[in-house]
């Protein structure tokens, strides 16, 4: 409990500082007097772009169980996809909750293939590959993302700066993965052995088949899947821009999607409160889009991809994580 409580702690003033962020960016905006006007942009919003934007965030949810799917698939293991997406889901919520670049919903998903019948060591490969996918698809959006800054020539030397950091931090984390599928034993494996959520993590990526963790074909599969997350995110915004009445590039869109992820990944607070949304105001406005309909998308982004999914994601987390017996 000692222990327990100063975890507590940290994750709470995370979620403290994010929060305080977020009031600093509405104080800023109703400042600028234009908050009945954004008022009233909500109020008019159109309800068809709206339902839009909730089919394609479950389509990101799709897109993550369908990198499982196909994993599994690889070992001859035979699941439901429909099944899958609610893990998607649950997912999204643990990694939003408790910031661990991936790894608590990562371990979570584990957990619940285990439940579903699948055997130890296919759930974690399953998961492993798709969380290496998920990264390689994000060296890949940012990428992208520059690459379309530059040649519209808003690319700034702060944003290279900030492009190059989360470059090494992303191989790092490839590097680290490829590290442990190869499991070879260690005085680092060791030490991540004694962690109490990684020890059985470990053991079962240890024990699983070779055969999905070296397959490039299939990595190349789970990256194409998960690179397609970024683009239904990207789209979801555009669409919420759209029944604010606004338009915008999609490649301006994906690209300031992809760099405010950058930058709430990179600080670790919890769902990017503040982080998140101030560097997606700055960049919507550096792509032609007003204050006011860019705090109108960036607020209905968020409902759709944080507060709508928040019940839902803990009710399902919780039941995973805590199975009837």
């Amino acid at each position: 409990m000692a222990k327990a409580a100063p975890k507590a702690r940290r994750l709470w003033l995370a979620w403290l500082s994010g929060i305080l962020l977020l009031v600093v960016v509405g104080i800023v905006i109703a400042r600028r007097g234009e908050e009945l006007r954004f008022a009233d942009l909500l109020k008019h919003a159109h309800p068809s772009w709206l339902l839009a934007a909730v089919v394609l965030q479950i389509g990101t949810y799709a897109c993550a169980a369908g990198a499982w799917q196909r994993v599994l698939a690889r070992q001859r293991i035979h699941t439901s996809f429909w099944q899958l997406i609610p893990l998607g889901l649950a997912k999204l919520f643990m990694d939003q909750v408790v910031p661990s670049a991936g790894l608590s919903g990562t371990l979570l998903v584990v957990r619940a293939l285990t439940r579903r019948g699948v055997p130890n060591g296919a759930s974690a490969s399953a998961v492993v590959v798709g969380l290496l996918g998920f990264y390689l698809a994000y060296g890949l959006a940012l990428v992208t993302a520059l690459v379309l800054l530059a040649v519209s020539g808003d690319l700034s030397r702060r944003m290279l700066s900030l492009a190059i950091v989360a470059s090494f931090l992303i191989g790092a984390v490839v590097v680290a993965l490829f590290w442990l599928l190869r499991g070879r034993r260690g005085p680092v494996r060791s030490l991540l052995m004694r962690i109490p959520g990684l020890k059985g993590f470990l053991q079962e990526l240890h024990d699983a088949p070779k055969e999905a963790l070296h397959d490039k074909t299939l990595l190349l599969q789970t990256t194409v899947l998960q690179f397609g997350i970024f683009v239904l995110d990207a789209a979801t915004l555009g669409v919420c821009l759209a029944a604010l009445g606004a338009t915008a590039s999609l490649t301006g869109l994906f690209a300031a999607l992809v760099l405010a992820s950058l930058v709430a990944t990179i600080t670790l607070i919890p769902s990017g409160l503040g982080t998140f949304d101030a560097t997606m105001l700055a960049m919507l406005h550096l792509v032609g889009v007003s204050t006011t309909h860019g705090v109108g998308a960036v607020l209905l982004f968020r409902g759709f991809t944080l507060m709508l999914p928040l019940l839902p994601g803990l009710w399902l987390a919780h039941r995973e994580m805590n199975p009837k017996p």
